[in-house]
């Protein structure tokens, strides 16, 4: 009898650790890949969170796979993940939603946003910056325990941030109206301590290796006859400009590849490269077209590539190399915007 208890005892232990593996190795399934933002239809049309792997396995609504089928919320707009807790800003729904960063699956929405676009998250804190309602009265709010603890007034349209140090970087482009600033703010007080003139639209903003940063402006644009200027990227260090690029009209989602030396960016036309090798004059690469989101992945060497269609049916993740040839695509949801890779 005691043989019979033993070996049963031994076979259900052994069926319970397989069942705890399998739950872990499947709540682990999405804590690296490529992860692209659908915008879905404007204004109601629901959100999705596209999971890209390094096999090339596609789920194109993980987040509704992870949350019994919720969708996300109408307009997802920016995401930012953390070790245990990510972010997502659902912009027509003026909400922030908190995610468990290995399994996707909801912990809390925050309300009481206005226009939500793009987070940072530094130590102890979360920032979002936001349009207004107005779309100009623009602002970031500070998250802290995942409540708003306070509010950075800016104007404008503040965009896509950058923490180094003690320092926020806060774009400001162009929203319902041109902009040309990029904000520096103390991450400790939440004071302005500096706003630094560059070209209109600022809107993408990367820290290099070496510790320069480095910001994307777009230009004024008008749709007749032509664009008002061309877009700019500038080199920072400590605040100070030290130098200042030609760059085609409409001139956004910089990425950085550090171990190719090269930064890379989009307009309407395609995709454009930065060599960091000579960082005098830009270089297109790709004449695709329009993207919507761009990132490098250096697993792959690639660079993943949003492409929104026509805005109502599916659209495509493009992926190029380095010299602009496009290597493969996927399909996505709808509007598919920004792409963060981990």
């Amino acid at each position: 009898m005691k043989k019979i208890n033993f070996l049963f005892y031994s076979i259900f232990l052994s069926m319970l650790i397989v069942s705890c593996s399998k739950d872990q190795n499947q709540n682990n399934l999405y804590e690296k890949g490529i992860f692209v933002l659908n915008q879905g239809t404007y204004p109601n049309g629901a959100s999705a969170l596209t999971h890209i792997d390094h096999n090339d396995s596609v789920v194109t609504d993980v987040y509704s796979l992870q949350n019994n089928n919720t969708k996300l919320g109408s307009v997802a707009q920016g995401l930012a993940f953390g070790e245990s807790k990510s972010y997502i800003t659902i912009n027509n729904g003026g909400s922030v939603k908190i995610i468990d960063s290995k399994t996707l699956i909801s912990i809390k929405d925050v309300t009481g946003f206005e226009l939500p676009r793009y987070v940072a998250i530094g130590e102890n804190k979360v920032f979002i910056s936001q349009w207004g309602a107005d779309g100009f009265s623009g602002s970031v709010k500070v998250l802290e325990n995942d409540v708003i603890a306070a509010t950075i007034n800016t104007g404008g349209a503040p965009e896509k941030m950058l923490i180094d140090g003690n320092n926020l970087y806060i774009t400001m482009t162009n929203g319902f109206k041109a902009d040309d600033r990029l904000l520096v703010v103390d991450v400790n007080t939440y004071a302005i301590t500096k706003e630094i003139t560059l070209s209109k639209g600022v809107n993408s903003i990367i820290k290099a290796s070496d510790g320069s940063i480095w910001v994307a402006c777009e230009g004024e644009f008008q749709v007749s006859p032509d664009p008002i200027d061309d877009g700019r990227i500038y080199q920072l260090k400590n605040n100070v400009i030290l130098n200042e690029i030609g760059a085609p009209n409409g001139c956004s989602n910089l990425s950085y590849a550090e171990d190719k030396n090269a930064f890379f960016f989009t307009n309407n036309e395609g995709l454009h490269s930065l060599p960091l090798s000579n960082p005098t004059a830009t270089k297109q690469i790709s004449t695709y077209g329009f993207l919507y989101g761009l990132a490098y992945d250096k697993e792959s060497g690639l660079l993943f590539a949003s492409d929104p269609g026509d805005y109502t049916t599916q659209g495509k993740i493009i992926c190029f190399d380095t010299e602009g040839q496009k290597v493969k695509s996927f399909a996505s949801a709808i509007v598919p915007a920004q792409i963060v890779i981990r």
